[in-house]
């Protein structure tokens, strides 16, 4: 049994996305329009909305097409088969890799899994930021790979 999600790549394409994200930039255009045809100089506050809406707008369209901008800055994946348990649940967390062979007993509450290690230690996977199909495909997966190497598991 093996599970293996990209959780960056979930997006479903939108055309309303890309439709407000051409929006931002036409609306941006007509504005610089605007100030050069009326002779009028830019100022800071000028190129600060114009840079935020360009970039606003570009994202929308990217994200609008199915792709996460998060892609360009990290990874967020949850990787498990028979040999290890790799983890990563945002760009933003650490990622955690536990061996099966390394793990003691594994204990399951509402959301969270506490792994307990060979060497004492213990890691906490936080299921929360997912949505109910990833946790139970998690759950579900632990759960059954634990059972077949024997390896004490308590869950609700």
């Amino acid at each position: 049994m093996e599970l293996q999600i990209d959780l960056l790549n979930n997006l479903n394409k939108s055309k309303l996305r890309i439709i407000i994200g051409f929006a931002l930039i036409v609306v941006i255009c007509i504005l610089i329009v605007d100030k050069v045809l009326a002779n009028k100089s830019f100022k800071i506050f000028d190129w600060i909305y114009i840079i935020v809406f360009i970039i606003s707008g570009i994202v929308y369209i990217y994200e609008g097409f199915g792709l996460s901008i998060g892609n360009l800055f990290g990874k967020a994946f949850i990787f498990i088969n028979k040999e290890i348990i790799d983890v990563k649940l945002s760009i933003f967390d650490k990622e955690n890799n536990i061996k099966w062979q390394n793990i003691k007993s594994i204990n399951y509450k509402t959301n969270k899994f506490y792994i307990n290690k060979l060497d004492n230690t213990s890691i906490n996977l936080d299921l929360t930021k997912l949505n109910y199909s990833v946790k139970l495909q998690v759950k579900t997966t632990i759960i059954t790979i634990a059972q077949y190497k024997n390896i004490p598991i308590q869950h609700n």
